[in-house]
């Protein structure tokens, strides 16, 4: 085996192995199903600080902002997801 087989071989590893979806807020506003999933696993302290965590807090604040400015533009749907 060549010298750069293990070292590609452990990059690789390490990079499929933290290959979540990242979610965007828009698909957070959009899907309470997607929305609710992660908020029950970014209650875990160890996933805080994660992208979606953070994706997702940023749009819960825009949905609790258009409530209280009485507006609904976003189109909520539910549909199943795997997380």
């Amino acid at each position: 085996m060549s010298k750069l087989t293990i070292p590609l071989i452990l990059c690789t590893i390490t990079l499929l192995s933290g290959c979540d979806k990242i979610y965007t807020p828009a698909d957070f506003m959009k899907d309470s199903t997607l929305r609710n999933g992660y908020a029950q696993q970014c209650e875990k302290s160890s996933q805080i600080q994660s992208k979606n965590c953070q994706n997702l807090r940023l749009a819960q604040q825009k949905i609790q902002f258009a409530t209280q400015q009485g507006k609904t533009e976003f189109v909520e749907k539910s549909s199943t997801h795997t997380n």
